[in-house]
């Protein structure tokens, strides 16, 4: 008789946990190096069963707000540009999470992920945001950085940096077998 409560028990918890899924996602922060008014998208994954997602976002008012969701805003500043889609079905399971900033400084936010209701629970989780705005980098007009700009597309293209590169020794290598070769001449006794 303990056997068969014991094992009526076993497959009462087994039966239990069965219908409980966790929301997984990935990254779990979003870390954003931008320039003034400059865009930067980075993908999101979510690993859920539910039929629907809500997704919003909540800002610290300042960089020194502690990491609490709680104390994180529904809005954010004006000058805070967040896209991504607002809701995703059951078959859409990655996000594209846009950031543009007009404002120097140091952002602090989280992106909630809301799965739709089942009976008396919800599931809400929240990948965290951190943005980082740097001054708009000016590049200066002038020979050297003009040189610089034109070297630095040849290193981007690999083949064309390697086919000038033969070219000047073969070239160089010419030009010194050619005035050997006349002082040779030059030199007969």
């Amino acid at each position: 008789m303990k056997y068969f409560i014991f094992l009526f028990f076993i497959l009462c918890i087994i039966g239990g946990i069965e219908g409980v899924k966790a929301v997984g996602y990935s990254p779990s922060s979003l870390i954003f190096n931008l320039n003034q008014g400059e865009e930067q998208c980075k993908m999101i994954t979510i690993d859920s069963d539910s039929e629907k997602i809500t997704l919003t976002d909540r800002w610290a008012e300042n960089k020194d707000v502690k990491w609490d969701v709680n104390l994180f805003q529904n809005e954010s500043d004006s000058s805070i540009h967040l896209t991504y889609p607002k809701t995703l079905g059951k078959t859409e399971r990655e996000a594209n999470v846009c950031m543009k900033i007009d404002k120097k400084g140091e952002y602090h936010g989280v992106l909630l992920l809301k799965e739709e209701q089942k009976g008396n629970s919800v599931i809400q989780v929240g990948i965290w945001i951190k943005a980082i705005v740097s001054d708009k980098v000016e590049k200066k007009a002038g020979f050297w950085s003009m040189t610089g700009n034109v070297i630095g597309s040849l290193v981007k293209n690999r083949n064309t940096y390697y086919a000038i590169g033969i070219l000047a020794i073969l070239i160089t290598a010419g030009i010194i077998f050619n005035l050997n070769k006349k002082k040779d001449v030059w030199n007969v006794k």
